[in-house]
């Protein structure tokens, strides 16, 4: 079963509570509310911040996504969000901007559908999730026993694996540009981090990079979340042995 990409879903409702209402705040503060009441963030300043995140995210999919004309519209669609919920709405009282905007809001809900196509299987997801987990836990595992890598390096690693399972155990709620950056920058910190230890031999680094990769395997297979990026990864070092 697919289900549309959280943040995509986020943004709709937020599109769909574009009316007016009784309220003095401006239409940035207004907007920020709205949308920290839909993702559950009670500040409204971080609430902002998260808004124009889910579109960056949203944007790094999309460009994997669409190719062509779609990709035009798509980005087209994207560029109107942020103009739309950008620092110029602090200039005006909410109702007031809704009043201006009118059209404006009219024209990104006509082009919005196209980022709808956005989506992945929850189902498979689901039933993944034990298994990526438990693989998560053997990868600690691994890492512990090689005595090349020191106390300090092995608390670096595990503490950005550990970001990495919560922001998997979240992707529901939180969507899955979260996670996805989560995977990407866990893989990148762990390849760094050993490329600059000199006391880190070849042979561990790649036996660690090669177990990531196993991961990254099971969270593929869960509702192929991240296949789009996988040459991000893939272009980098080779599967595993």
């Amino acid at each position: 079963m697919k289900q549309v990409v959280t943040e995509v879903e986020h943004l709709r409702a937020l599109l769909d509570s574009l009316e007016s209402r009784e309220t003095k705040n401006s239409a940035l503060v207004e907007i920020a509310n709205i949308y920290g009441s839909i993702i559950e963030e009670g500040d409204a300043s971080r609430a902002y911040v998260a808004l124009f995140s889910s579109l960056d995210q949203i944007e790094q999919i999309a460009n994997e996504h669409f190719i062509g004309g779609q990709k035009s519209v798509a980005e087209n669609a994207i560029n109107e969000l942020r103009r739309l919920f950008g620092l110029e709405a602090s200039r005006h009282p909410y109702n007031d901007y809704i009043g201006v905007r009118r059209t404006h809001i009219a024209t990104v809900r006509l082009v919005f559908p196209i980022l709808t196509d956005l989506s992945f299987d929850l189902i498979s997801l689901q039933a993944k999730l034990p298994d990526a987990i438990s693989e998560i836990q053997r990868f600690k595992d691994r890492i512990s026993l090689h005595d090349d890598v020191s106390d300090q390096l092995k608390t670096v690693l595990f503490a950005q694996i550990d970001l990495m399972e919560k922001s998997l155990v979240r992707v529901q709620e939180r969507g899955i540009g979260e996670f996805r950056h989560s995977v990407f920058t866990t893989f990148g910190r762990i390849y760094l981090e050993l490329r600059a230890n000199s006391e880190v031999s070849d042979k561990t680094s790649k036996e660690i990079v090669d177990d990531f990769l196993r991961i990254y395997q099971v969270f593929e297979a869960g509702g192929s979340l991240l296949q789009l990026g996988a040459p991000v990864i893939r272009g980098l070092i080779g599967a595993p042995g």
